[in-house]
């Protein structure tokens, strides 16, 4: 499978199932309506390493900002990031599509018009830009830097391979996380999102993905949804801005510590 398919199918699974569980806690009549915050965090974990398994490829990103980090640390060539974040976006609308066609009956029959919107994207509960700015780098920070973890591998410069005493612990040391124990990495990568979905997050409704929120609030905007109400564009640049600047922070923190 080529990297914008990989991205694309990936990210596609990753939205569909992520908003499928909000829309099942969310909408009126749904069986799982009611469900705690827990359950959605844990359930967005699961898309994540339902949808990296099903992308299949050890450097799988499904966020534009890992693209912007493993392309910062050069691991992935200027030329493919265009490439793979419009897969990534347009998976997260045809993910989205999907999920709304799932659950096609429930939202003629959901009044509140916020509740459909936050089925598609993360709407501050407190709306204060900065501070939902800041908690969103914060966020993204960690994320993509314990991504960077699993799917980039260490940088060991030649002086180093010859000094190694034993060729395996080089070998190993050298590759990625997500070459050496995929099914592992794949695990980690959902329970990364989960734990800080539970909690830094939760702050001020963190995405920390710019395709997942971008992709998402299109499909709002477009899919014939009753009684939908705005799409909120006025928060969408904070879904875009600060999982970059995450991102960027997360890829300089990696230099530091493990390049």
């Amino acid at each position: 499978m080529t990297p914008f398919a990989s991205e694309f199918l990936g990210t596609a699974v990753y939205v569909f199932l992520g908003v499928a569980v909000t829309a099942n806690l969310r909408l009126a009549r749904a069986p799982g309506i009611g469900g705690s915050y827990g359950t959605a965090v844990l359930g967005w974990g699961a898309a994540l390493a339902a949808g990296l398994l099903v992308a299949g490829r050890s450097d799988s990103q499904l966020n534009p900002a890992v693209t912007v980090a493993m392309w910062s640390i050069g691991r992935l060539k200027s030329d493919m990031v265009a490439g793979n974040v419009t897969a990534q976006c347009a998976g997260a609308f045809v993910g989205a599509a999907v999920a709304w066609l799932q659950f096609l009956p429930y939202w003629s029959r959901t009044d509140d018009a916020q509740t459909k919107l936050a089925v598609f994207v993360n709407v501050p509960r407190i709306r204060a830009p900065l501070s939902n700015l800041l908690s969103e780098v914060l966020a993204s920070t960690v994320f993509v830097y314990v991504i960077l973890r699993l799917i980039a591998g260490a940088t060991i410069d030649a002086g180093s391979a010859d000094q190694a005493e034993d060729g395996i612990a080089f070998q190993l040391t050298a590759t990625p996380m997500s070459v050496v124990q995929p099914m592992l990495s794949v695990l980690v990568a959902g329970m990364a999102l989960a734990v800080i979905a539970l909690g830094a997050a939760g702050a001020s409704d963190c995405i920390m993905n710019p395709a997942r929120d971008l992709g998402s609030r299109v499909a709002h905007a477009f899919l014939p949804i009753p009684g939908k109400g705005g799409s909120d564009w006025r928060s969408a640049w904070i879904g875009i801005v600060g999982p970059v600047l995450g991102a960027l922070l997360a890829a300089a923190l990696w230099r530091a510590t493990v390049a």
